[in-house]
């Protein structure tokens, strides 16, 4: 009879336990730098109003919640007073661990089959990371102008050298959910043609219950039909000085779309982009619409003369604190050029590198 028991009982445990596996998961870690006394959000891509917080006490974290099938969660919160965004896969019944000491950077992420692809796909991004960050902060403070350019021209190296390792993970990890994360988050690119062809590359066992193939194939959907989806929430105000030492606020602007333009002197691509910003301008300005660039520089001088050289006619503002701080940690700028669309001062439209959606948007919303 007690043996009997024993096994009635084992099996009770085990049912248990298997039921509070599929309906839960967990996730922690430590991440060094959160703020104190902040908050750290979890929200599954599809659902924003579904969101866990934790009370950040020390750099350690601990959520248990019950996810949603085929769903990417995203960790929000505060290091070192700048915001960052970390995506992570939770299947029913993962225990998931996040560990970074700095979270901008790197993070190990371990738990699941998805959570180690994830951590590969990061490890192996870290060393352009970790030398991008130094190469703009070199380029931030150079006066050499022939040292300048071969720094800068090792910038664009290695930006094309961070695609091309994006692409190789995705076309070797083809049945890897997080692949769609990485052709959605990471390629520095808004053309959703790449995006859409790189998705149709992957396996159906990648795309299957993967919310984020979803959200791809609807914004490829939308530019195809001359649409772009929106975000509609309100920009931070920016309070900065122009070329003359006056104040310039962004919430004191009269027209109702703004292109907020993040740039910098030093940036190759900016430059490229600014004949492009000198059309848009002209085309739309009679429109209630402007433009506000934003210079990440720290030298008044060079961001002064590139405005001279680039007959940039519209508003110019700094703070010259450089990409790190100020007016750029406000509105988390990892990469220049990096442009807002907004619409009474409410974001609609972001994009990093080309301006081709941006000016998709404006041709839309001005073509009546």
């Amino acid at each position: 009879m007690k043996k009997k028991y024993l096994i009635l009982s084992s099996l009770i445990c085990l049912i248990l336990n298997f039921t509070y596996c599929q309906k839960g998961a967990y996730i922690s870690g430590n991440i060094k730098g959160l703020d104190l006394n902040s908050k750290l959000y979890l929200f599954p891509k599809s659902n924003r109003q579904q969101v866990d917080s934790f009370l950040v006490q020390t750099d350690s974290f601990y959520f248990k919640i019950t996810p949603l099938v085929g769903d990417v969660y995203f960790l929000f919160g505060k290091s070192y007073s700048k915001n960052f965004v970390v995506p992570v896969y939770i299947n029913n019944g993962a225990i998931i661990n996040l560990n970074s000491e700095n979270i901008f950077i790197t993070q190990k992420t371990t738990g699941s089959k998805i959570a180690n692809e994830q951590n590969d796909f990061s490890q192996g991004l870290y060393p352009y990371i970790r030398s991008e960050k130094e190469l703009k902060e070199r380029l931030e403070i150079l006066k050499d102008t022939v040292l300048y350019k071969k720094l800068n021209q090792q910038l664009n190296k290695l930006y094309s050298d961070k695609f091309e390792y994006e692409i190789k993970f995705i076309t070797e990890h083809k049945d890897s959910p997080f692949s769609a994360v990485v052709i959605y988050m990471y390629l520095n690119t808004d053309d959703n043609w790449v995006k859409k062809k790189l998705l149709d590359y992957l396996s159906p066992l990648a795309k299957e219950n993967n919310c984020i193939v979803d959200f791809i194939n609807k914004d490829y959907i939308k530019v195809l039909n001359g649409l772009s989806p929106r975000l509609e929430y309100k920009a931070p105000n920016i309070k900065v000085k122009d070329t003359l030492g006056n104040d310039l606020e962004l919430f004191s602007i009269k027209q109702k779309y703004i292109l907020l333009d993040f740039w910098a002197s030093w940036c190759d691509l900016c430059r490229k982009n600014n004949p492009i910003l000198n059309k848009l301008y002209r085309k739309f300005k009679e429109l209630s619409f402007t433009i506000l660039s934003i210079s990440i520089d720290k030298d008044k001088e060079s961001w002064k003369d590139a405005i001279i050289k680039d007959n940039m006619k519209w508003l110019q503002g700094s703070d010259l604190l450089g990409g790190s701080y100020g007016v750029a940690l406000q509105y988390n700028i990892k990469n220049v050029p990096t442009y807002f669309l907004l619409s009474d001062f409410k974001i609609i439209k972001i994009a990093t590198g080309s301006l081709n959606s941006i000016e998709l948007e404006l041709d839309n919303l001005f073509k009546n």
